[in-house]
């Protein structure tokens, strides 16, 4: 069995990284945490999931991505 270098991607993972990307945050309270938790439990859906329908749901214009 070959072992990869610790800092060589396989090129499969270095694709799925680009078009997933890691958003990493933390929460300000301990009752946000059990609330954002419960509703997760509650609804079956994934924080992922709870993010992009936020976003889908905002009511200002975001800006173009292609002028960031």
């Amino acid at each position: 069995m070959t072992v990869n270098s610790p800092n060589k991607k396989r090129p499969s993972r270095s694709r799925y990284d680009q078009e997933h990307p890691v958003r990493s945050f933390r929460l300000k309270s301990k009752e946000s945490n059990e609330r954002l938790q419960a509703y997760l439990e509650a609804t079956g859906s994934s924080i992922s999931d709870l993010v992009e329908r936020a976003l889908n749901n905002l009511p200002i214009e975001l800006p173009d991505i292609g002028k960031i």
